[in-house]
């Protein structure tokens, strides 16, 4: 199992509306988002809204039984309505654009704890 975390910064004017946009619009189609994120081998998701003296980011966790690309490539290659949305809310709220594969490495996991018991 894949676990990762990825921020995304929220693009300076955007309000708490923009940002709440994309859960809102997940929760109210929660098959779209199921079948949106199974496409992706995504078994557990959830975002953080995180306010840091460098701005707003968006921080993500993600487990996925399947490699971190397909995680990121499944909405950008989709043609179910959630990913397309997904996808163009992502571009416009965090200048991020899922169509194009992220510059470097992957995240890289530098601490770990976890109670055994």
């Amino acid at each position: 199992m894949v676990r990762a975390v990825l921020p995304f910064p929220v693009v300076p004017g955007k309000t708490e509306a923009d940002i709440r946009r994309i859960p809102e619009r997940l929760k109210s189609d929660p098959e779209g988002y199921r079948e949106s994120r199974r496409r992706g081998g995504v078994t557990m998701e959830r975002a953080f809204w995180q306010h840091t003296p460098m701005g707003d980011f968006v921080v993500v966790y993600f487990e996925t039984s399947g490699p971190l690309a397909n995680v990121l490539a499944a909405p950008a290659q989709s043609d179910l309505d959630i990913d397309r949305f997904f996808v163009a809310a992502v571009k416009e709220i965090h200048g991020v654009d899922l169509t194009q594969p992220p510059p470097g490495p992957p995240p890289e996991t530098v601490g770990e704890w976890f109670d055994p018991a």
